[in-house]
């Protein structure tokens, strides 16, 4: 099922006639306490999550958080306004899509890369599948967001 998913949402990235890659997808918390995002979640040692707590490498003892934000990194080889869809980002709560954006209609400065934002709330206990599909790369993340006992 998901293969066919995966397969769908790559059909229409092959009529882009700039090449835009997908380098790399971030996740960082909003953590209440000291107003700060954290550090990248998917790249934290022992990362967990327990009734709103954080735990892991680098994240202050005693935080809390409710939201987060996925930041995903595009790169292009020309500076340029790149028309139409470049990728998809889709969050799957178990077979049931939570959140689906399509990134599209960027401009590519001198710099030749962008990165965009997406704030998702209201998922803070729930085990995520986070999907990112562009046409040179799809990336799949796990993010185990747990309340309860």
């Amino acid at each position: 099922m998901r293969s066919f998913i995966l397969l769908a949402l790559l059909i229409p990235f092959y009529s882009l006639s700039v090449e835009v890659k997908l380098e790399s997808v971030s996740v960082h918390l909003f953590l209440e306490k000291s107003g700060d995002f954290s550090q990248d979640i998917l790249t934290t040692n022992e990362f967990m999550s327990h009734n709103f707590r954080p735990f892991g490498d680098g994240i202050p003892a005693n935080e809390i958080f409710h939201d987060f934000l996925i930041k995903v990194s595009l790169t292009s080889l020309e500076e340029e306004f790149v028309k139409g869809e470049v990728a998809t980002l889709k969050l799957f709560k178990g077979p049931d899509v939570i959140l689906e954006k399509q990134i599209h209609d960027i401009y590519f400065g001198t710099e030749k890369s962008i990165y965009k934002s997406f704030w998702v709330t209201g998922h803070e206990c729930n085990f995520l599948d986070l999907v990112v599909v562009a046409k040179n790369k799809t990336i799949t993340k796990k993010l185990a967001f747990h309340c309860g006992e």
